[in-house]
């Protein structure tokens, strides 16, 4: 992503369109698709919701039957115009932060109708049973906020775990290398943005500055923001491409890889060197050579390389 002449705007615009899923099925096909994915993605929560809208409607449904036709049809018509704005959402988008709240809404709504029908019947004692069903409906958000509490958490905790034990790393081989007499601020470039460091999680605006002692250049969703320009200033350069060419046979520059399980670094390893021998250096046969591999027997690790090119 770091090389401009090949991704920009013009060039992802170009490839997106050719790849659009919708040129190449019919919506009666993709709409099926879609919704799957976002249950599977949405499972947990998706099942306590119902779960829990199932519980309500079995405690209650000795009074809906008593209830007038119309009654029941607004009871319906209620939650069916909710539920269809959710199957829209699992079309277009449904990632947690749109499908937790919708979730809450509709266990919120549920709570409202049930509370309604019951003015509407005052003429029967059903005070003791209104206050069962707040209760449970209650309950019911509180469970979809801890579940979406536990599950950040959980999420959180993983990521700033490993990315404490990466720092840890980094701190290790900053030792390392001043054994070495490596002299200047080491340049780190992250080969896989998404793990590891948090990295994702800095601000775009914002400097990583966890570490006084080296440098780690921008990547991710941080290429072409304002702190992406201010590093190739400060080093001389004017875009990604020549970043990555200046990269090579450059003792200041080391490619990090962070791996946290068992799957290594082959694959990422591979992306990068075929990319350099197609597009940034031709002929050259740049490789990947390992400076240090902090990497331990569980499976966890962190290693660092540098852009080796014989001519």
């Amino acid at each position: 992503m770091y090389d401009e002449k090949v991704f920009n705007t013009e060039t992802i615009t170009t490839f997106t369109e050719a790849n659009d899923p919708k040129k190449r099925a019919s919506i009666f096909e993709l709409i099926p698709k879609r919704i799957v994915k976002s249950l599977d993605k949405s499972k947990h929560h998706t099942l306590v919701l119902a779960f829990s809208i199932l519980s309500l409607f079995v405690y209650r449904f000795h009074v809906l039957l008593g209830l007038s036709r119309y009654d029941r049809l607004k009871i319906i018509c209620s939650m069916g115009i909710i539920g269809a704005g959710i199957v829209f959402f699992m079309y277009y988008r449904f990632p947690r932060r749109v499908f937790v709240p919708l979730y809450a809404y509709l266990a919120g709504i549920s709570f409202l109708i049930f509370q309604v029908e019951n003015k509407l019947l005052q003429h029967q004692n059903n005070v003791p049973r209104l206050r069962r069903i707040s209760v449970v409906s209650i309950v019911v958000l509180v469970v979809l906020t801890l579940g979406q509490i536990h599950a950040e958490a959980k999420d959180s905790y993983r990521i700033l775990e490993a990315s404490k034990r990466a720092k840890d790393y980094i701190h290790k081989y900053l030792g390392v290398a001043k054994k070495r007499s490596i002299h200047g601020d080491p340049l780190l470039v992250l080969m896989k943005p998404t793990s590891g460091l948090a990295f994702e999680a800095v601000h775009p605006l914002l400097e990583f500055s966890d570490f006084p002692d080296v440098r780690i250049f921008p990547g991710g969703t941080r290429i072409n923001s304002r702190p992406y320009f201010d590093a190739l200033r400060r080093i001389g350069l004017g875009g990604g491409r020549e970043f990555l060419q200046w990269t090579i046979n450059n003792e200041e520059v080391l490619f990090v890889f962070v791996q946290e399980g068992k799957k290594g670094d082959q694959i990422v390893k591979y992306l990068w060197e075929s990319y350099f021998a197609r597009r940034i250096a031709p002929g050259r046969n740049a490789k990947l050579v390992p400076v240090h591999d902090f990497r331990n027997t569980s499976g966890f690790g962190i290693v660092f390389y540098s852009m080796i090119s014989e001519n």
